[in-house]
């Protein structure tokens, strides 16, 4: 988190090939470069998958869900696989809303099934 923007931050754990990207705080305009420089750090050619951890994410507008769409597409476009987990009801409900096109087969719920 920078002294610039204590409201959100992106925590990175590499494990067996994978990395876990958490996300806490609000997504939003403001903090989307946050997010961009942090899958630019972690996407390369030997990244198998990239799991975005939503569980302590406490919003996110449209330019947020565009920037997780990004994040999805350089990600597959890598090679790497690319997941949503444990979003937020509020977050599920911002996703659903949006519709952004083939986005709720990479969320996965707290149960760890595909959400439908």
């Amino acid at each position: 988190m920078s002294d610039a923007d204590p409201i959100f931050s992106a925590h990175i754990v590499y494990l067996d090939g994978s990395a876990v990207l958490r996300l806490v705080g609000e997504l939003d305009l403001a903090t989307v470069p946050v997010l961009r420089e942090s899958v630019d750090n972690v996407v390369g050619p030997h990244l198998r998958a990239l799991v975005v951890d939503l569980s302590d994410l406490t919003f996110v507008d449209v330019k947020g869900l565009r920037a997780l769409f990004d994040a999805r597409q350089t990600a597959t476009a890598a090679g790497a696989e690319f997941e949503l987990r444990s979003p937020t009801d509020w977050t599920l409900e911002v996703i659903r809303l949006v519709g952004l096109p083939g986005f709720e087969d990479a969320v996965e719920n707290r149960s760890g099934a595909p959400v439908s």
